[in-house]
């Protein structure tokens, strides 16, 4: 809950979620290794999504399961872009940056990379709908936790046992 002064909030994502943040907030989720981060974001009207994506597309999910929107890359950025525009936050302002997509573990064939095919689905429907990819650190082989500040753009990627980076 915000008070009257919209104090900073720092909003944590779940695997196979998603969070809005506004103002000076901080969208964060950690453990992404194959799984994607997806930021799209509005810095002239400070809102943003955070997306943790495991899967690139719904089609994977079993008939007559009920799907988890935010599980799915494909599902979960309609979600977005339906926000942003139930928001009235024109789809001409929103940018984008991804992180994650890792290939965890050497045997995988490239069909079997799911790091590499949500960053592939992610890219292709950011695409479709014109929103610029501003910087990404995917693939490789380690996990992030990522922390993106809604106010200034700045996508901060703690790696495994790695330094920082902004982007």
């Amino acid at each position: 809950m915000r008070n009257a002064d919209l104090q900073q909030m720092k909003i944590k994502v779940s695997m196979a979620d998603m969070q809005w943040g506004r103002g000076g907030d901080t969208l964060t989720t950690s453990g992404l290794g194959s799984c994607v981060g997806i930021v799209i974001y509005s810095l002239t009207h400070q809102y943003a999504c955070l997306i943790h994506a495991m899967l690139p597309s719904s089609a994977m999910a079993r008939e007559g399961q009920h799907v988890n929107e935010a599980k799915y890359t494909d599902t979960a950025l309609q979600k977005a872009f339906a926000g942003f525009e139930g928001r009235r936050i024109p789809m001409a302002s929103l940018e984008a940056k991804l992180a994650g997509g890792a290939r965890m573990f050497q045997f995988q064939t490239d069909h079997l990379h799911i790091g590499k095919r949500n960053v592939e689905a992610a890219k292709e429907m950011l695409a479709g709908r014109s929103v610029p990819l501003k910087a990404e650190e995917t693939g490789g082989h380690i996990g992030r936790t990522i922390e993106f500040d809604v106010a200034t753009g700045a996508l901060r990627i703690k790696p495994t046992g790695g330094e920082p980076t902004i982007i």
